[in-house]
């Protein structure tokens, strides 16, 4: 299954701080509690540039069954080992890049009587959680009564109850929760029957960092991080408030490689007209747009058709052409139309039309026609020898 890719927004000037967010979050599962287990699902993060394994220990008096290992950016399972029964050591797919990450998530069931049971017919979870982000399913049957820690209570489909935690001090948070039986329909902590479903803040891994610069220029810079969880998805955006202007040095970062995405500002139509998010945004909007998805051998195939022959210089302004746009300047050669380079490069029309119109502004250009002349015209012409040094 993959998880997504995540990414490091940054509007204005780069930073040189770090960009890494604190996104590991915890999903403990409460089995029946006679067997005093729990499932865990723990997301975490290895971003040390180099490292090639992930070391999770096993807390002590607790049992660690049924481990599994799975890289989020791809779903590839990961080998591990169990060392002395202390901690599992996970292999990764490959050294943390420079700038990067590598995203990785842990499977495991406890069992662990001292944390978790029935005591005098109550249900008990007991336990200090050092992990930001973290989120307790009751078993079924359970209605929480009682919580040690500030936490958001609701309630699933199938009756059962999600407690969640937000850990914002710098030791652990002593969590202690207790519950009674609970035959009847859908209920949460209290009594009260769930009437809206709503987004834990526990599972929401977005970090945002404000840096402010001097107040007289009203400038700050922004990091934004975020997972694109989106099955297909080509793109990933960053919406500018109105009224705001974003710096011409925005970028992105796909954290899992360290690569900075090819990153431009849209329109909120062409945003829309992918058809990404539920709610529409304004279409005269500005939106930074980052895309990672570029095939290298189709990206290259503008330039490869220019070099082919010795001696073949390109002028500067084919050379100023991003990847993407000689991309689609190529197919453009072939004869193609916008809706036809639409569809082989996954874009809507709209977007493709943008990238004409910044093709034909870096060459100068007024049509389609000039633009293919140009390169014809380039093609042909002998190389400039004069700058060789």
């Amino acid at each position: 299954m993959r998880a997504g890719w995540r990414v490091a927004g940054l509007l204005g000037c780069f930073v040189a701080a770090p960009l890494l967010a604190d996104d590991d979050f915890t999903f403990y599962d409460l089995l029946p509690p006679e067997t005093h287990q729990f499932a865990i699902t723990y997301d975490v993060t290895q971003a040390r540039e180099g490292a090639t394994t992930f070391d999770n220990p096993i807390r002590a008096g607790a049992v660690a069954t049924r481990e599994r290992v799975i890289a989020r950016a791809t779903g590839e399972e990961l080998k591990f080992d169990v060392v002395e029964g202390k901690y599992i050591r996970v292999h990764l797919p490959g050294p943390v890049p420079k700038g990067g990450e590598t995203r990785i998530r842990i499977f495991k069931t406890y069992t662990d009587a001292a944390s978790y049971g029935v005591k005098d017919g109550q249900l008990f979870f007991e336990r200090p959680l050092g992990i930001k982000r973290n989120v307790l399913l009751l078993p079924k049957g359970w209605q929480l009564t009682g919580c040690a820690s500030p936490a958001m209570v609701s309630t699933d489909a199938d009756g059962r109850v999600r407690v969640s935690f937000v850990n914002d001090r710098d030791d652990q948070l002593p969590v202690r929760c207790v519950g009674a039986p609970w035959s009847g329909g859908l209920q949460a902590a209290g009594g009260a029957t769930p009437t809206a479903t709503f987004e834990h803040r526990a599972v929401q891994d977005r970090e945002i960092s404000y840096w402010l610069l001097d107040p007289a220029t009203h400038q700050f810079r922004i990091s934004h991080d975020f997972t694109v969880a989106r099955a297909g998805q080509k793109s990933v955006h960053s919406f500018v408030r109105k009224g705001s202007v974003v710096a011409p040095d925005a970028k992105m970062i796909d954290l899992d490689n360290g690569k900075v995405l090819e990153t431009h500002t849209v329109a909120g139509k062409d945003v829309n007209a992918l058809g990404y998010y539920p709610t529409p945004s304004d279409p005269d909007g500005i939106v930074v747009q980052g895309e990672r998805y570029i095939s290298p051998s189709l990206g290259a195939m503008l330039l490869s058709d220019v070099d082919r022959d010795k001696g073949v210089t390109p002028t500067p302004a084919v050379r100023a052409l991003n990847s993407r746009e000689a991309a689609i300047l190529s197919l453009v050669r072939q004869g193609l139309t916008n809706k036809q380079i639409a569809t082989r490069l996954q874009l809507s029309d709209k977007t493709i039309k943008h990238y004409m119109t910044s093709v034909f502004q870096k060459l100068h250009v007024r049509n389609r026609l000039e633009a293919a002349l140009l390169i014809k015209k380039t093609a042909e012409s002998p190389a400039d020898t004069s700058a060789v040094g």
